[in-house]
C-alpha cells in the first residue's frame, strides 16, 4: 500500500519540482494537486448528500433539458 501511495504521478511531479527548483514545475504541481483535491472533496460532498438527503435531486435538471421549451 505504501508503494502504491508513494509511487504515483502526483508525487513524481512534486519530486521533480523539488529536484529542479523550477517555479513553473512548482506551479504545475500545485495546480494539479489542487484540482485533484477539489474533485475529491466535491465528489465526496455530492455522494454524502445523495445518501443522506436523496430529495436534493428532485428538481434538478442537467444539460440541454434546461433550455428546451423556453
Amino acid at each position: 500500500m505504501k508503494k502504491l501511495l508513494l509511487s504515483n504521478s502526483i508525487f513524481d511531479m512534486w519530486k521533480e519540482a523539488m529536484q529542479t527548483k523550477n517555479p513553473f514545475a512548482f506551479l504545475m504541481a500545485l495546480w494539479v494537486t489542487s484540482l485533484l483535491l477539489l474533485f475529491v472533496f466535491g465528489f465526496t460532498f455530492l455522494v454524502a448528500n445523495w445518501i443522506m438527503n436523496p430529495t436534493m435531486w428532485d428538481n434538478v435538471q442537467f444539460g440541454i433539458y434546461d433550455t428546451l421549451g423556453t
